[in-house]
């Protein structure tokens, strides 16, 4: 493979394979580089740091999810339901990490014995829910911000869930496309009544005309989140509800 032909993942692959054979704190940004067999200032116009370099396919993978939504959003492909194209654009991020699943499992060995990286995969992977909430509010505008926050965060917290029990090979790529397939499905039945149904997605004003005793809830900041935290071998059938009755407690104290 010629140098000018290689992509920032496989830089990233070959960061993660120096990674795994000498430790993360032992390997520069320069070492990269030289594998890489490009300049050291190509490299940190590419990644910054050798930090940046690790998550490079999150990145990659964001944009694809940006693309998926912004052509529904512009009419290009056809939607009839917000919260499935949520369901695909999750079901497509966890196709890219499977589809390099040796790098990923190396990353997740790299990321457990370093501390800084740990913080930085939490907040890496908040950008995926960011994205699925964002496009909720943008496709369906009358629905309050809390309710596009629950779908969004159930439906990253059960992808992971299921990516980190094929990472632990707890999971063959194959079952674990088809247990988020079914899991994500079951999230349609369980948030029919909030997500997307006229009467819940009318402004709060609308709302509070036809009953003046319902409590009403604030609308909540981008930066508000609920995290709700497994062990790697817990069960799917209960990350959907477990994460939804987390949710409920929470809206419950904020009124």
């Amino acid at each position: 493979m010629s140098t000018a032909s290689l992509s920032r993942v496989e830089v990233a692959d070959i960061a993660l394979a120096l990674f795994t054979a000498r430790g993360y704190d032992e390997v520069s940004a320069a070492d990269i580089a030289a594998a890489a067999h490009v300049s050291r200032s190509t490299f940190f116009r590419q990644f910054g740091t050798k930090d940046d370099v690790i998550f490079a396919d999150h990145d990659d993978i964001l944009e694809q999810v940006d693309a998926f939504f912004a052509a529904r959003l512009r009419g290009e492909v056809v939607t009839v339901d917000a919260r499935r194209d949520v369901i695909d654009a999750a079901l497509l991020v966890l196709d890219r990490f499977l589809a390099r699943l040796p790098s990923i499992r190396s990353r997740d060995r790299i990321v457990r014995a370093t501390h800084k990286l740990r913080d930085r995969e939490i907040v890496t992977i908040t950008r995926y829910q960011k994205a699925f909430d964002r496009y909720l509010r943008e496709q369906l505008p009358a629905l309050r911000h809390i309710e596009a926050l629950q779908f969004a965060d159930v439906v990253a917290t059960t992808h992971n869930a299921v990516l980190r029990q094929a990472i632990r090979d707890q999971l063959s790529p194959d079952q674990a496309r088809r247990d988020l397939s079914v899991e994500l499905d079951r999230l349609l039945t369980i948030f029919a009544p909030v997500v997307g149904e006229p009467s819940q997605a009318q402004p709060q004003s609308s709302a509070a005309e036809g009953n003046h005793d319902r409590p009403q809830l604030p609308t909540v900041s981008d930066a508000e989140s609920v995290v709700v935290v497994f062990g790697v071998d817990a069960p799917m059938s209960t990350v959907g509800t477990v994460v939804q009755q987390a949710l409920k407690r929470h809206r419950q104290n904020r009124i």
